[in-house]
């Protein structure tokens, strides 16, 4: 269950989405939020005593607009103005407050966003012992209009990846959202050096198979942790990050929650490819789910 929420702002035009889905969640779960801007240590290094105060003062005006926002959303929050290392600072006060869920909001395009999936978010999914949710940047800002009615949950078989289905059935509860579980074959890396065509029936079908233990199993879990959660399981082919986003797309979905790396490690697994190129593509909130949490 969330209890204490960290919500990272930065002033950016993903920051209102970010406290919108933050507040949505405390007001569901009753949960605490803390709201926090980080001054870059890198920056006030290179700056006069004048212009960090100027820093300063800028971050105190991103946590004002953040504690009016959720003023009128009737939700009380606490504000907290730090320095650091931005990732680390995150970090380390999520630890320090026994913060159970991390918010960021994603930036606009024209590379912002992708600059921003490579260092400070990156860096807080890799490094973070807590879920993650980060959010789009032309999402909704009115926290009474989030609406979570279809959660994702993709799996490729691994229990790295099974460890979201708590989450997801938690997060199901409280919203009154269905859960979709899918399993993306992708025949090319499965196959190794064959193509599609060169593929025995008998190959697919064991992959198929395997694809739909590993579906039902994370619908198990689901029910574990919540038997009035409803369930839906699906198995597709083809490039596992189109076809997710292609199934967020065509059945509504409004949050994915995913485990943070799969069969080949948070280096390269999940979090390195698929899940990265989620966080780029689709215009839905992707909720991350560490092995720890």
């Amino acid at each position: 269950m969330t209890e204490h929420i960290l919500v990272a702002v930065d002033g950016s035009d993903g920051q209102p989405v970010a406290m919108a889905h933050a507040l949505a969640v405390a007001t569901a779960t009753g949960a605490t939020v803390d709201v926090v801007h980080v001054i870059d240590r890198g920056l006030t290094a290179l700056v006069s005593m004048t212009d960090e105060g100027t820093l300063r003062e800028r971050g105190r005006e991103i946590l004002a607009k953040a504690e009016s926002q959720a003023a009128d959303a009737g939700v009380s929050v606490e504000t907290h103005l730090t320095d650091g290392t931005p990732s680390t600072a995150i970090l380390e006060f999520a630890a320090d407050r026994d913060s159970d869920l991390v918010v960021v909001g994603r930036h606009g395009p024209h590379g912002v966003r992708e600059r921003l999936l490579g260092s400070v978010a990156d860096k807080v999914l890799r490094k973070g012992s807590v879920p993650v949710l980060t959010t789009s940047y032309d999402d909704e800002t009115d926290p009474e209009a989030v609406a979570i009615e279809r959660v994702l949950v993709p799996t490729d078989g691994s229990e790295a990846a099974a460890v979201a289905a708590p989450t997801a059935a938690t997060f199901a509860g409280r919203f009154d959202a269905t859960v979709d579980v899918v399993s993306v074959i992708d025949l090319l890396v499965e196959a190794g050096p064959f193509d599609a065509g060169g593929v025995s029936e008998e190959f697919v079908q064991k992959l198929e198979g395997n694809a739909a233990d590993a579906v039902e199993g994370v619908a198990d879990r689901l029910r574990d942790t919540d038997p009035d959660v409803g369930v839906e399981t699906a198995v597709t082919r083809g490039r596992p990050h189109e076809e997710l986003s292609a199934y967020v797309a065509d059945n509504d979905i409004d949050l994915v929650v995913m485990g943070s790396h799969g069969h080949s490690g948070v280096s390269t697994g999940l979090l390195g490819t698929v899940t990265t190129r989620l966080l780029q593509s689709v215009g839905v909130p992707v909720l991350v789910v560490p092995p720890e949490a």
